[in-house]
């Protein structure tokens, strides 16, 4: 009997030390290869699957662009501590190998094996509570920038769930939250009267999703084209609306056949770029440091030989990513006028087609961007700040980071 509590033990043991032990070799690989790129295809792997929540920054940017009102020590203290807490905890979950595998797994034990289903009672009052605060942020920062004389525009981009919630799909459980979150947030800004755009309830057609969840690069071309007329319309932009044109574009995996077939037998479906026919004479600076010129194809975009083709963002055919500051110049639009956009990961594609009908547009990620938003907006002085964010931002992991407006 012993020696099956024994052997019981170590099988235990092993089990916790395992994933302690693969979570402690990602952290020191980002450590070590901090750009996320080494020799080593395992090690590659790993670095594929972390997320900006685990990266923890040097704090230059508060310093550069300062709060009003700068932090005590102790506060200072405390946010450090929640900024490693956050890491730990992603390097944990999303960022773990497999994460999106053993959620499906769980999530099946608990439904179909478990039949736990206490959470599959309809909590519209306890999301309604939960995105009140942000909301609050939100029109509390399009009214600080009206005072300081900077039109406010907020996009709001979908989830599967959001766009069948709006379509009356019934929604149970977890696949129930996010959507209703979102309805709850976007009726709390038009009460409000901030300018809104919800994919998911005014514009839902032809839109799918990649293996990564996220949208077709068509799909973010046709929001861009939905800004660019609410610019033109209501804040006193002329964007060449021609440059959208259909029969301006071409598919990118067009030249690339290989790739285009590899996706297809990975992910199942018929994957596509639009990109225009006209390259144009570009600039991409990311962390006002590095930066990128050409045309779109080579400032906006990754190589071909470089793209994720099992799954991945886009496939990892977009240069623009979650982190901290990325400006783009396009010195052939015709628009000369300066765009200020907080985003996320649905935004990148749009932020790049957006910026074939004017001349300059910056990003902030701002869970990455330790700065303060206020300060970097008196020195950017843009013509109007966009705020387009995914329905996912509602989860707990992001919301709190994401709608921090100061």
């Amino acid at each position: 009997m012993k020696k099956i509590e024994t052997f019981k033990n170590c099988i235990v043991s092993l089990i916790l030390i395992g994933p302690f032990l693969l979570v402690l070799t990602m952290i020191i690989t980002v450590r070590i290869y901090p750009d996320g790129q080494t020799g080593n295809r395992l090690l590659n792997i790993l670095l594929k699957r972390i997320t900006i929540q685990t990266v923890i920054e040097e704090d230059t940017w508060s310093l550069k662009y300062p709060y009003e009102n700068s932090a005590s020590f102790r506060s200072a203290y405390a946010e450090k501590c929640a900024a490693v807490k956050k890491s730990l905890e992603s390097y944990c979950t999303v960022s773990f190998p497999g994460s999106e595998r053993i959620n499906l797994l769980v999530n099946g034990l608990k439904e179909n094996v478990y039949r736990y289903n206490i959470d599959e009672i309809s909590g519209i009052y306890e999301n309604i509570a939960y995105v009140e605060q942000y909301a609050d942020n939100v029109i509390a920062f399009r009214n600080t920038l009206q005072q300081k004389g900077y039109p406010f525009l907020y996009v709001q981009t979908p989830t599967e769930g959001s766009i069948q919630y709006y379509q009356g799909t019934t929604l149970q459980g977890d696949s129930l939250v996010i959507p209703e979150r979102s309805y709850a947030f976007i009726n709390m800004l038009e009460e409000e009267n901030v300018n809104v755009i919800p994919i998911a309830r005014d514009c839902p057609d032809n839109i799918s999703f990649d293996a990564s969840l996220h949208w077709m690069p068509e799909n973010a071309l046709s929001c861009a084209v939905l800004i660019a007329e609410e610019l033109n319309t209501s804040y006193n932009f002329s964007i060449d609306m021609d440059v959208y044109s259909p029969d301006r574009f071409y598919d990118l995996l067009s030249l690339h056949p290989e790739q285009k077939d590899r996706i297809l037998e990975n992910c199942g479906y018929d994957f596509s770029i639009p990109v225009p026919a006209n390259d144009g004479s570009y600039k991409i600076v990311y962390a006002e440091d590095t930066a990128w010129e050409g045309g779109f194809l080579d400032a906006v975009l990754h190589p071909a030989d470089t793209w994720d083709l099992e799954g991945g963002p886009y496939h990892n055919a977009f240069r623009i990513f979650n982190s901290l500051i990325f400006e783009i110049t396009n010195e052939n639009a015709s628009e000369d006028k300066k765009i200020l956009v907080i985003g996320d990961s649905f935004n990148w594609p749009v932020s790049a087609y957006l910026s074939l009908g004017v001349k300059n547009i910056t990003i902030i990620h701002n869970a990455s961007f330790t700065g303060s938003l206020l300060s970097y907006i008196e020195k950017m002085n843009p013509d109007v700040v966009l705020m387009v964010y995914n329905d996912a931002e509602f989860s707990e992991i992001f919301t709190k980071d994401a709608f921090y407006l100061q």
